[in-house]
């Protein structure tokens, strides 16, 4: 008689492991392939929207911040105290008998008072005119006298008074003066108080040109003088302002901007202003006409420079 045993539980188990083994060996598994139109067909369409920015209201965002920044936030904090110069220009005609009423207004109008340059032509002064007898309460007094070598005894002459609370002054530098028969001019280099980045010093030009002047030796020796200023110092903001009679710049140099807009002699715009910053002026007369100077006409130029 065949007894027939049951076979051990391990043995079960490991033929049965075996066999799934080779099962899956034999098989082969599963690949799921993506095209290219898939894949971009799954990219979100837009970002998502950041709902909490637009709860900020726009005057404290961030913004991109470049040359420019911060400059225009500066200037609506400081309105008297502007980055460009704001001038008053004229011609003189002999500043001695008219000292008493220009420290007048000096002390009494905020126009002249808050003005950075005061720039006069024909000043008449000599070298026996002293600085002190010409000087101004808060105001640096720098001058090119006509020298005496030259056929005419009096007249002509430039000076520019240098408001102190606008530009130290050791931070005033006299870079040319000259005097011919032909074209007067004292050039300054300023560095001020509130300079943005854009500009690192102003060079500002007072002129006077006789109305006999060669024309064309004037026009060339102020455009080589702006051509030196602007190689010297590229980004820098070049002014040149005073009594030019006959003579413009606007053939030789059309890269800049004249900002007087209306008569300034009779029917006739003799004392003109030029500079390379656009619509940076706007030109006005002095709102008291009664207390000006007298036989002097005189030009306030307001900043009006956006930045």
């Amino acid at each position: 008689m065949r007894f027939f045993t049951q076979p051990p539980l391990f043995l079960s188990l490991s033929l049965s492991l075996s066999l799934s083994l080779s099962l899956s060996l034999s098989i082969s598994p599963l690949r799921v392939c993506y095209s290219s139109a898939i894949l971009k067909s799954l990219r979100p369409s837009a970002r998502p929207v950041n709902t909490f920015q637009q709860d900020i209201p726009p005057e404290i965002c961030k913004r991109k911040r470049g040359r420019k920044g911060g400059v225009r936030a500066r200037v609506r904090r400081r309105p008297s105290k502007p980055f460009l110069p704001t001038i008053i220009t004229g011609n003189a005609r002999s500043l001695n008998n008219k000292l008493d009423k220009l420290r007048a207004n000096v002390r009494h109008l905020h126009e002249y008072r808050e003005a950075s340059i005061l720039c006069f032509s024909e000043t008449w002064f000599t070298e026996d005119t002293t600085n002190a007898s010409v000087d101004l309460k808060r105001f640096n007094v720098f001058r090119t006298d006509r020298n005496s070598f030259l056929n005419k005894s009096h007249g002509g002459g430039v000076c520019a008074y240098i408001n102190d609370r606008w530009c130290h002054p050791n931070n005033i530098q006299v870079v040319h003066q000259s005097c011919s028969p032909h074209v007067e001019v004292l050039t300054l280099q300023l560095r001020l108080f509130y300079l943005p980045r854009e500009f690192p010093s102003i060079f500002m030009n007072v002129v006077y040109i006789p109305p006999l002047a060669n024309v064309p030796i004037a026009t060339d020796t102020l455009s080589d003088l702006i051509h030196n200023q602007t190689t010297k110092s590229p980004d820098a903001a070049i002014f040149t302002t005073g009594d030019f009679n006959s003579c413009t710049l606007n053939a030789a140099l059309p890269n800049l901007t004249q900002y007087v807009d209306i008569p300034t002699r009779r029917q006739r715009t003799l004392d003109l202003c030029y500079g390379n910053v656009t619509q940076a002026y706007k030109c006005v007369m002095p709102s008291h006409p009664s207390v000006t100077l007298t036989t002097t006409c005189l030009y306030y130029f307001l900043c009006t420079a956006q930045y």
